[in-house]
């Protein structure tokens, strides 16, 4: 028997893991889509039960911690708003870039203030599809119902109630005993009643509410078919609306009033358009179910209204698509989000496999529920072919009438047959013009200061999407919301070729900001940004310097002068003689004033073949910290060469041998007019991996064998870290202020001392690196977001707040549900939307006409 998120996998898009795990709104998710125990919540707090907004202060005269954000690992299925908080429910995920656990969590995150709850291990433990052989895990979750002072939550391996911050697991079962994993869920208490409906892979379940006890149940002897979706209830009469789903792909909508079923719609007859139903929500207003379906033909599916008796057709695809990509093609309408109070109707669209072509479908339309049933719809979208979005596939949706913000699960294609997850955003409208926000912060590697607080976001390789993480990525500006708004780098290609540099998909790990007109950010395998925020140039290290590099670290010399670290990658598989070839070493560019490269000159431990823009002599060609005096003078920190396979960037590999020797780390320092000088061999320097200077102006270095060193003269002494690190742990980052204040990053967490208070701050997964916010307040970013460490006593700084958004800037659209008939070329128009496919109104005045556009 097949389930709605395996119907799904057949008729729309192939994703890794397909399966059947809860799904707030879209596709399911699957066995893959699991493994890891969970990291600790952070300083002092515990990996499953956790406030990742609250402080986590210490004892009296302790360091300050406040945590902003938290790892989101599987799939978002389920966004539910209750009040003034967002309820996120994830699938079940494997941490293929950590230790290949099962990881899946419930998060609570207040749309106001941003602070976060995130439950993980206290969820019920499960193995995936009953699966003796699958890994356990913390189980999927997806939906959130609001009962008095508790929670209801859909899981898969039955309802969870939520109540004084604890769960307890409340398991559906047959009448013969077997369990069922429920996908959706509504609660009835109106009029007198107490009933909760239930729909699972084995029918439709009415459960008492309070006992959570089974005492009605729809099988497929009532139903045909024992495939139950999504519901939608009607509070005035009790009556249920439930999509079904049949062998062979079919679908359909019941209204089950009084036990039983009374009323079918059913797509492709009468006035139904054609289509497999998704989403089904229930209007207050129009006393009326909006049904989703998704047919991914512009000329049926779209959106319906039905009541039980009468079908209006609110919107097609074709309108849905116009509105999402400025073009009439296939959506695949799937999700739905209704909020009376803005009267806003979200559609989410969903994309599907084309053989032997690129995958169709997808993007988010907004629809004015005053407009339904006029003459011209007032609807408004967005896709990632007209905007900043991150994904064309949506899982779910919700809308916050106070903060106007549309939060949104997306995923985009890996391949032509698969989706990989790019993390939940939110979106407000300002001055008509999207913006794109990171609600839940994550994966912070580097932070910086221009107009307020930016970060540089990477979870990990963005390929890992691919294998069933969220893996968010971009450069943002930190607000006070606790959220990272998206800061939209626009700049021009090679040969001054216009190109957007989409920083909302790529991960950034390495940034630079000399001032707002000298910017700098680096993506692992991935053109630099340099210039200010709104206008600057892509340098692709291959074309550009010469060589490929693979940056790990950005900083600016002066105002022309941009220095590049890079690793050193070796495969396997490589013979002897590219052991000096590929991606390596470090690159000092000059830059002109309008961007382009004027010269760039290359620095490596050796070079095969002469070259004279290539300087060799570095200690090893594993350059992981670039560190720039004020006179000009440059740094170069190496670590020893390993063997690594690119996959993630926390796999550290074999030392590299070339020769039977292996290629250490060292220090070397390069003069402002380019001559190198190696200042500490392997013997000092084995393996460094980040630097910093004080302000007194001494250079340390953070080395993974010798720990923190202080360069003095040409030596380097050994200095005591204020706390040590736990064995194994590897450097990553390294800040130093005055008076022995200090952050070291590490893989297991950072050691930070401010006004001679020191801890080790754990539970975040990697710490990144650091920065000093103000006097007594430091930033150190984590793969579990960003912690805000203060001195005893000491106010933290605030953050630029974020305006409440618009509504969204609807405009007309007079095909309506049907389509009605558009204008063809030459007819007089009043608007683009009037116009048929292919068509624009162009023209002034009384000359506007449906003319094609050049494209």
């Amino acid at each position: 028997m097949l389930h709605k998120g395996q119907l799904f996998c057949i008729l729309a898009l192939a994703v890794s893991g397909c399966g059947g795990e809860p799904s707030g709104h879209g596709s399911d998710a699957g066995p893959d889509d699991a493994r890891t125990p969970p990291a600790d919540a952070g300083p002092g707090g515990d990996a499953g039960e956790r406030d990742a907004g609250a402080g986590d202060a210490g004892e009296p005269g302790a360091l300050e911690v406040d945590r902003w954000g938290a790892r989101v690992y599987g799939r978002v299925l389920g966004l539910t708003r209750v009040d003034r908080t967002l309820y996120v429910g994830t699938s079940t995920a494997v941490d293929v870039a950590g230790d290949g656990s099962v990881r899946s969590q419930l998060l609570r995150l207040d749309l106001d203030t941003g602070d976060l709850r995130v439950w993980e291990e206290e969820l019920p433990r499960h193995r995936p599809y009953g699966d003796p052989s699958a890994e356990e895990g913390p189980v999927a979750t997806s939906e959130a119902l609001p009962d008095g002072a508790r929670t209801l939550i859909v899981a898969r391996s039955g309802i969870l109630v939520l109540a004084d911050d604890a769960i307890t697991e409340h398991p559906v079962t047959t009448a013969s005993g077997a369990e069922v994993s429920p996908t959706h869920a509504v609660l009835d208490r109106s009029g007198g009643r107490a009933r909760l409906w239930v729909s699972t892979e084995a029918g439709l379940f009415r459960l008492d509410p309070d006992t959570l006890s089974v005492e009605h149940r729809l099988d497929a002897d009532s139903l045909g078919t024992g495939q139950v979706g999504d519901l939608a209830l009607d509070p005035a009469t009790g009556a249920v609306y439930a999509a079904l789903y049949f062998e062979g792909g079919s679908s359909s909508v019941v209204r089950v009033l009084d036990d039983a079923v009374d009323a079918t719609l059913t797509p492709g007859e009468g006035d139904v358009p054609a289509g497999r139903v998704g989403d089904v929500v229930w209007s207050t207003e129009a006393s009326a179910a909006y049904v989703a379906l998704a047919s991914w033909d512009p000329e049926s599916g779209g959106v319906v209204r039905w009541n039980g008796t009468d079908v209006l057709h609110v919107v097609s695809e074709r309108g849905l698509s116009f509105a999402a990509r400025g073009e009439e093609v296939p959506f695949g309408a799937t999700v739905l989000a209704l909020d009376e109070a803005s009267g806003v109707l979200v559609v989410g669209g969903q994309m599907r496999a084309v053989p032997l072509g690129s995958p169709e479908g997808g993007g988010v339309a907004l629809v004015d529920v005053g407009s339904i049933g006029a003459a011209e719809l007032q609807i408004v979208g967005m896709s990632t072919w007209t905007s900043d979005l991150v994904g064309d596939h949506v899982n779910a949706a919700a809308y916050d009438p106070g903060t106007k913000r549309l939060y949104l699960s997306l995923q985009q294609p890996c391949s032509e047959i698969r989706l990989g997850n790019a993390g939940l955003v939110a979106v407000r409208f300002e001055d008509g013009t999207p913006r794109l926000e990171m609600p839940i912060l994550s994966g912070i590697r580097e932070l910086s200061l221009l107009d307020g607080l930016i970060a540089a976001v990477r979870d990990d390789a963005p390929g890992i999407r691919c294998e069933g993480l969220n893996v968010q990525g971009g450069l943002v500006r930190v607000a006070a919301n606790r959220s990272g708004l998206n800061v939209p780098l626009r700049g021009t290609g090679r040969h001054g070729d216009p190109a957007q540099f989409r920083t909302t998909r790529l991960g950034f790990h390495a940034l630079a900001v000399r001032d707002a007109h000298h910017v700098a950010a680096a993506a692992w395998r991935a053109p630099i940004y340099a210039g200010s925020s709104s206008a600057g140039t892509l340098l692709d290290p291959a074309l550009e310097t010469g060589t490929s590099l693979w940056p790990y670290d950005v900083a600016w010399q002066s105002d022309t002068v941009l220095w590049i670290g890079s690793r050193a990658p070796h495969d396997p598989s490589d013979p002897a003689t590219v052991a000096n070839t590929g991606p390596r070493g470090a690159a000092r560019v000059e830059l002109a004033t309008d961007g382009s490269v004027l010269d760039a000159t290359h620095y490596v431990l050796a070079n095969r073949d002469p070259d004279p823009s290539v300087v060799e002599g570095l200690p090893s060609s594993e350059v992981t910290a670039v560190v720039v005096e004020s006179d000009g003078t440059t740094w170069l920190v190496s670590a020893t060469e390993r063997v690594r396979a690119p996959q993630h960037d926390r796999f550290e590999g074999d030392p590299f041998e070339h020769e039977g020797e292996v290629r250490r780390g060292g220090l070397s320092r390069v003069a402002p007019d380019g001559t190198l000088t190696v200042v500490a061999s392997g013997d000092a320097v084995p393996d460094g991996r980040a630097a910093a200077l004080s302000p007194e102006g001494d250079l340390y270095v953070l080395d993974a064998e010798r720990g923190l060193l202080r360069l003095d003269g040409d030596a380097l002494v050994t200095v005591d870290l204020p706390v040590d690190p736990p064995e194994g742990s590897i450097p990553k980052g390294l800040w130093v202020g005055a008076g022995g204040d200090l952050v070291a990053a590490f893989s297991t967490g950072a050691a930070v001392q401010l006004d001679g208070v020191a801890a080790f701050l754990d539970g975040v997964g990697y710490a990144w690196g650091a920065m000093e916010r103000a006097d007594g307040v430091v930033l150190v970013g984590t793969d579990e977001g960003l912690l805000r460490v203060r001195a005893p006593g000491v106010a933290d700084v605030a953050e630029v707040s974020l305006p409440v958004g618009e509504l969204p800037p609807y405009r007309g659209y007079a095909g309506g549900g049907g389509g009605g008939t558009c204008l063809g070329e030459h007819e007089g128009c009043g608007s683009d939307a009037e116009c048929c496919e292919g068509l624009f109104c162009s023209g002034s005045g009384s000359g506007l006409s449906c003319l094609p556009r050049e494209r």
